[in-house]
Order: C-alpha cells, then sequence, then structure tokens
C-alpha cells in the first residue's frame, strides 16, 4: 500500500537472515543465503544512512504462508506507518490463496488510521469471520528504527 517510499531509486538495501539457533542476524552479501533461515530481514536506507523503512519476513519451511512486517519512518526514525501482509492457503473461505493486508498509521506514537484489506489472490473480498488464519503469528510494532533493530539484534555502521 505505501511501499512507493522504498522504491525510490536513491535507497540502499542491507539483508540480514537469523538462522536458527544463533543469537543475532546475518547480513547477507553477494546473494551468499546460510542455511536453516528462520527470518529475513531488509533494510532500506539513504545514502546518509537514514533508515527509511524495515521489513521483516519470517520464512515459511512448508512454502503455506508468507508473511511481511514492515516498519516505515519519518525522518526523526520515528513510525509513522506499519504493515503486515500475509498470505496463506488453508483458510477454508477459499480455494486458494488468501492475502491479509493490515496498514496502520501513527503519530507521536498513537494511532490514528488504519487500513484492512482481505482478498483472494484474484482481488475478490473475502469476509474473516468465515475463513481460519491458521498461520497468524505474534508481532510487535515499534516505536522507532532505534527500536526494532535493537530487539532483533542488527547492528548498523
Amino acid at each position: 500500500m505505501i511501499d512507493s517510499s522504498r522504491m525510490k531509486k536513491n535507497l540502499l538495501t542491507k539483508v540480514y537472515a537469523r538462522v536458527h539457533d544463533q543469537p543475532t542476524p546475518v547480513e547477507v552479501r553477494d546473494l551468499k543465503w546460510p542455511k536453516d533461515i528462520d527470518d529475513v530481514y531488509n533494510i532500506w536506507y539513504t545514502p546518509d544512512t537514514q533508515i527509511i523503512c524495515f521489513g521483516a519476513y519470517p520464512f515459511s519451511q512448508t512454502g503455506d504462508w508468507d508473511m511481511g512486517l514492515t516498519h516505515y519512518f519519518d525522518s526523526n526514525g520515528n513510525t509513522f506507518a506499519f504493515e503486515r501482509t500475509t498470505s496463506f492457503y488453508n483458510s477454508l473461505c477459499t480455494d486458494d490463496l488468501a492475502i491479509e493486508q493490515i496498514v496502520t498509521y501513527y503519530h507521536n506514537e498513537a494511532m490514528v488510521d488504519s487500513v484492512y484489506v482481505f482478498t483472494d489472490v484474484k482481488g475478490n473480498s473475502l469476509e474473516s469471520d468465515s475463513c481460519e488464519f491458521p498461520y497468524d503469528f505474534p508481532y510487535r510494532i515499534y516505536t522507532n528504527a532505534n527500536d526494532v533493530l535493537r530487539n532483533v539484534g542488527i547492528t548498523t555502521r
């Protein structure tokens, strides 16, 4: 929904992977991925190292689901939006892929608005009351970029 902020040409990206049984994520360089990945993290930042966006992507070993947890930061590093996108099978309300997208907007750490979209892969609306959410995992919305990095164990600069 608000991905345009991370699609700017002048942004740089770092990719990290959390490996099973290791305390901190490792930076992925030259597409050399470690084995046994639990989570993938992308950091989008400006050439002067201001973090614009942080995406966390838990890794599905089975391929039954996909999840993205994305924080968007203002020029002071504070979260102004958070987006959770989940796509999954086995929802019982469609024979195909179900896609749930939740975007919440913040001002001074208070939620000011939110958008909820729930569709099948063809864009047809689904009713959440008639569905199962077998891949609904807990997550946390962080107040700023430093809080995100500290909690996932990434040190930059």
